[in-house]
């Protein structure tokens, strides 16, 4: 495989798993909310 093909691949992949991330911190922060307004009386 051309080294450029592979940069390419890289890239790619690390944009996948931020793309992951940023959803389930995004998930993790409203149900986080959600948990600390059902908590308070």
């Amino acid at each position: 495989m051309s080294k450029r093909r592979y940069n390419e691949k890289i890239v790619d992949i690390s944009g996948e798993t931020i793309d992951i991330f940023e959803k389930s911190l995004i998930y993790f922060s409203e149900y986080e909310v959600g948990y600390m307004e059902k908590k308070l009386p």
